[in-house]
């Protein structure tokens, strides 16, 4: 599933020529001063719901101007990438998100660690840990280009099931992998599965101030045999810079 706003998409914001990764085009999303639910982004769902035993792999890429204040003190970090899983659609099926954060300032950590990658299973990864950071910081005035798999399984790789979480970043010319989790299981249950997935969306604690940025090209692919790029370490890649 390819997503653009060359095509006319409009999953993520207003397209725009202001700041572009690829192509002509990208979305400019604007983030209200105060606004919580929905404050910028957007999402959409997968082709079809994956479960056990299955995979997803998505790209994309996003701009943060000069300036751009991602503080969020309702918890500290700011909701980045976002993968649901639920048993079923009723509010009680929600459990919990894949979720690649932003930590900020709010949190009390040193100016280095602003913008910092740390991810979470909200659905209980099962090893007794919860946030798992990076050391990767986001930029602000460059895009940045990042890839997730997430191979869905209530068991861990680690423990004989397929249950593993990897992330990259553009580097260069090249995608570099900066978390592995092979100890982790990625669904609550067997029956459990993953409908749809976010960029954004709600803001914790608020938006500090009226500010926008950029998302281009997203890709989510689920048959893994489709990716031909491989990174240094041999992982399948989308690729494609």
């Amino acid at each position: 599933m390819l997503l653009e706003a060359d095509k006319g998409d409009t999953n993520f914001g207003t397209i725009s020529t202001e700041r572009v990764a690829f192509g002509s085009k990208a979305w400019k999303t604007t983030a209200t001063a105060g606004a919580t639910e929905w404050a910028m982004g957007g999402g959409a769902n997968f082709p079809t719901s994956l479960g056990k035993g299955q995979s997803v792999h998505a790209q994309w890429s996003v701009y943060f101007p000069t300036g751009f204040d991602w503080y969020a003190c309702g918890g500290g970090r700011l909701k980045f990438f976002r993968i649901r899983t639920e048993l079923d659609q009723t509010s009680q099926g929600n459990e919990g998100y894949h979720d690649l954060y932003l930590k900020t300032l709010c949190l009390g950590v040193p100016a280095s660690e602003d913008g910092e990658l740390t991810y979470i299973f909200e659905g209980d990864s099962g090893t007794g840990k919860y946030w798992y950071d990076t050391g990767e910081v986001m930029q602000r005035g460059a895009w940045e280009t990042f890839e997730i798999q997430v191979d869905f399984d209530n068991v861990p790789k680690s423990q004989g099931g397929t249950g593993r979480v990897r992330a990259w970043r553009k580097k260069g010319n090249q995608m570099v992998l900066f978390l592995d989790l092979q100890d982790v299981r990625t669904l609550k249950t067997a029956a459990s599965y993953a409908p749809f997935f976010y960029i954004f969306t709600y803001w914790n604690g608020g938006v500090p101030k009226t500010q926008s940025m950029y998302i281009d090209r997203v890709v989510i692919e689920k048959d893994m045999s489709k990716l031909v790029e491989t990174d240094a370490a041999g992982n399948k890649i989308i690729g494609g810079l």
